[in-house]
C-alpha cells in the first residue's frame, strides 16, 4: 500500500512536469512564431523599397504587387498560428500553420537571395539564412510536442 502511494506521486510529479516543460515548449514555439513574423515584415519591406526603386521600377514592378500580398498573407499566418499554440487552442493546427509558412518564407528568401535578377538578398545571403529559421523551428517543436 505505502509502495503503491510512493508511486503514484511520482507519477504526478512526472505528469506536472511534462505540463510544465509543454508549456515552455508552447511559449518557445509562439514566441519563435511571432519572432518570425516580424522576420517576414522585414524581408518584405527591404524587397518592397528595393523592388520599388526608381532605377529598378520598370522591370520588377510586376514581382513587387505580387510579393506585397505574399509578405503580407505569410506574416499574418504567422501571427495566427502563433496565437494558437500561445492560447493551447489547437496546438497541431498552430504548428501547422508555422511550419508551412515558414517554408513559404524559405522559399521567398532563397529565391530572392540566389535566384532573382538583381541579387536582392545576395549581401544578406550567408547570415540570412537565419532569418527564416525561427518560423520552421517552431512548427516542428510544435509537431514534436503536440504528439
Amino acid at each position: 500500500m505505502l509502495c503503491n502511494l510512493s508511486q503514484t506521486g511520482t507519477r504526478m510529479e512526472d505528469t506536472e512536469k511534462g505540463k510544465s516543460s509543454m508549456r515552455y515548449l508552447r511559449i518557445i514555439s509562439a514566441f519563435m512564431g511571432f519572432l518570425g513574423a516580424i522576420n517576414t515584415l522585414a524581408i518584405g519591406f527591404y524587397l518592397l523599397s528595393t523592388i520599388f526603386s526608381l532605377i529598378l521600377i520598370s522591370d520588377l514592378m510586376i514581382q513587387g504587387y505580387i510579393l506585397a500580398p505574399v509578405v503580407a498573407t505569410v506574416a499574418v499566418a504567422l501571427i495566427y498560428g502563433s496565437y494558437l499554440i500561445l492560447k493551447n487552442k489547437n496546438l497541431k493546427k498552430g504548428a501547422g500553420i508555422n511550419l508551412i509558412f515558414g517554408l513559404i518564407l524559405a522559399f521567398l528568401y532563397i529565391y530572392y537571395a540566389y535566384f532573382s535578377q538583381p541579387l536582392l538578398l545576395g549581401w544578406l545571403a550567408p547570415g540570412g539564412i537565419l532569418l527564416i529559421i525561427p518560423p520552421i523551428l517552431s512548427g516542428i517543436i510544435e509537431k514534436i510536442a503536440s504528439d
